[in-house]
């Protein structure tokens, strides 16, 4: 087989089945029983992985910056792109790192961006 082999066992490449990652970014809304719950559907759905993003606001956006969305599609009032990622940002790492080992016992396993300077570390 030519292509990837992850060190959990999928596997991307001639001869394997598509590779099948939901994206949940920060829809588990600080809660981590939300965040188990996605990672009890995705495997359900039939997904190889799932990947949340774990930055913090501070990590990714200046205090002052507005917003780049539609505006139209606020329901709070607008804002700072630092209010808004701070919203979604303080579901403790602990807490994440406890979710990480969820996916590997069922089969599937857990991704995230390098979308920061410690997420490496992480």
């Amino acid at each position: 087989m030519g292509g990837i082999r992850f060190q959990h066992g999928a596997a991307i490449g001639d001869g394997v089945h598509c590779f099948i990652m939901l994206d949940a970014g920060v829809n588990h809304n600080n809660d981590v029983g939300r965040a188990k719950e996605l990672i009890r559907s995705a495997k359900a759905g039939g997904a190889d992985a799932i990947k949340f993003q774990t930055y913090s606001a501070e990590e990714i956006s200046t205090k002052k910056a507005a917003r780049y969305w539609d505006p139209k599609l606020d329901t709070d009032g607008g804002g700072t792109q630092f209010e808004m990622f701070a919203r979604v940002d303080d579901l403790p790492k602990k807490r994440i790192l406890d979710s990480k080992s969820m996916p590997r016992n069922k089969g599937s396993f857990f991704l995230h961006p390098l979308s920061a300077w410690t997420a490496p570390d992480f």
